[in-house]
């Protein structure tokens, strides 16, 4: 399959998981390697094919991230955060009447600040500086802001960053104690068959880092419920506050895994929750100094919450065909559908509740925003956030579809290729958002955040861009209320 005559990835893609599937029931005792060394190389090689996937797509996404490596370049060069002096302009970016700057900047006591959540750019400080010294820089000669520079940066961190959700998907699936292919079957469903590859791999979203530190968190819930050492409530407090710092939205996921804390490790709920206003108690200190707020201005957007339109709003998140998780991400069926199927068999259930009372939580914080489809993105952008827990109830059902001796081979081999027709049909869907930037410039035609009605035409829907044309005519183009 070619989109804008370049081959579709998706089809490397599933060459490999239909091998890896087709060598589930082979017994592996049989072969002289070791399961730790093939566990090492089945790990970096998943890396490595999925980092080099990333960042061929030629598809990119950089709106909202605009700037954020700008502040990170600031910071080492200058050690400073205001923005003046790279003479940013509007230029092309959506208006927002902000006195002619970027919609990603605010001007705070004569200093141009990044108005999104500063997280991102810190954590990339290491990144940026190995590229800053291989000559990659978002300044231009001039001294002024080169937004292709920027790009430079952001791809390779993205491509990194997504490729180790999908290397720590893997480690946990093993953790959990998945055989190889199958821990590697699910880390590449996860990597080509969501918002991993159409969404965080094509810019340094914040989704980009949250899905890393929810991933990570997740991998150490499961490693201290299984005995491999002892909880460590700072570490995990430390977790959960720099999620907040990256996106405010992750307030559902450090909610939810917070009251899993409390249940779980009682005794440890002081360290845990002063560990967590320590981070917090900073956090307003940073922003009263740098916004003269108790909060930076980014984070007052939860203030949009609201129960009107609830049920549309949800039906949009669940089924449209623009923005619906179970349209662009059909295998979430099977990590929803399979572990209640095998309850009876399944390993930390306290774990699969946590996970779809977050999945439940999210569906309902943001069917409560005002703009649930996430603005200009490709996709569910905003149900990101929980592809992390989709995966756990993966590979927890997976474990136990194995551990029920009962199944017959017929049947399990049957919800197998369940499976990988829900995947592929994932894969095909997602692969525009990577591989085509006519998927994205579909939020142009029209801007879809003042005509939404777009986002529940069939006939046009996001993922069919690139075999469209041009807009059509009959679109609406006044400005809906």
């Amino acid at each position: 399959m070619y989109l804008n005559g370049r081959v579709n990835s998706g089809a490397v893609f599933t060459h490999s998981l239909t091998g890896a599937v087709l060598s589930m029931e082979i017994d592996h005792s049989k072969h002289w390697v070791s399961p730790r060394a093939r566990f090492f190389v089945a790990g970096m090689f998943l890396f490595v094919f999925t980092a080099a996937i990333f960042y061929l797509s030629p598809a990119n996404q950089m709106t909202d991230s605009m700037y954020s490596m700008l502040l990170s370049e600031t910071l080492l060069r200058h050690r400073s955060v205001d923005l003046n002096y790279a003479h940013l302009t509007s230029g092309g970016a959506p208006d927002n009447s902000r006195n002619g700057l970027p919609y990603q900047t605010i001007m705070v006591n004569g200093r141009l600040l990044y108005y999104l959540g500063w997280g991102s750019s810190i954590l990339a400080l290491p990144g940026v500086a190995a590229l800053n010294a291989l000559g990659i820089s978002t300044l231009g000669p001039g001294g002024s802001y080169d937004w292709h520079g920027e790009l430079r940066i952001e791809r390779p961190l993205a491509a990194a960053i997504a490729a180790g959700v999908t290397w720590e998907t893997f480690c946990l699936g093993s953790l959990i104690g998945l055989p190889t292919a199958w821990a590697a079957a699910i880390a590449l469903a996860l990597a080509f068959g969501t918002q991993v590859w159409s969404g965080a791999s094509r810019a340094l979203w914040p989704q980009t880092w949250l899905l890393l530190l929810v991933t990570t968190a997740i991998w150490l819930l499961v490693k201290w419920e299984r005995g491999e050492g002892h909880f460590r409530p700072m570490l995990m407090a430390s977790l959960l506050s720099w999620m907040y710092f990256v996106r405010p939205a992750s307030a559902s996921e450090i909610i939810v895994i917070s009251l899993y804390v409390l249940v779980a490790y009682p005794s440890k709920k002081l360290a845990f929750f002063g560990t967590g206003m320590a981070w917090f108690g900073s956090f307003i200190a940073f922003s009263f100094y740098f916004f003269r707020a108790p909060l930076p201005p980014y984070y007052h957007e939860l203030g949009l919450l609201s129960l009107h339109d609830f049920f549309r709003n949800l039906a949009g998140l669940l089924v449209s065909p623009s923005r619906g998780i179970l349209i662009f991400c059909p295998l979430v069926l099977f990590a929803l559908c399979v572990p209640l199927l095998y309850w009876k068999h399944l390993e930390h259930k306290r774990l699969a509740l946590t996970a779809y009372a977050l999945i439940v939580v999210e569906l309902a914080m943001l069917s409560s925003f005002r703009l649930w489809w996430g603005g200009w993105s490709y996709g569910p952008r905003e149900m990101t956030d929980a592809i992390p827990f989709f995966a756990l109830l993966a590979i927890l059902g997976s474990k136990a579809l194995l551990a029920d001796h009962s199944l017959s081979v017929r049947k399990r081999r049957a919800l197998i290729a369940t499976g990988i027709v829900l995947v592929i049909s994932s894969a095909s869907i997602n692969a525009p958002g990577a591989l085509s930037e006519q998927a994205f410039a579909w939020n142009a035609w029209a801007d879809v955040d003042y005509h939404p009605a777009r986002l529940w035409d069939w006939r046009r829907a996001q993922f069919l861009a690139p075999f469209l044309k041009t807009a059509p005519k009959h679109w609406r183009r006044d400005p809906v209320n």
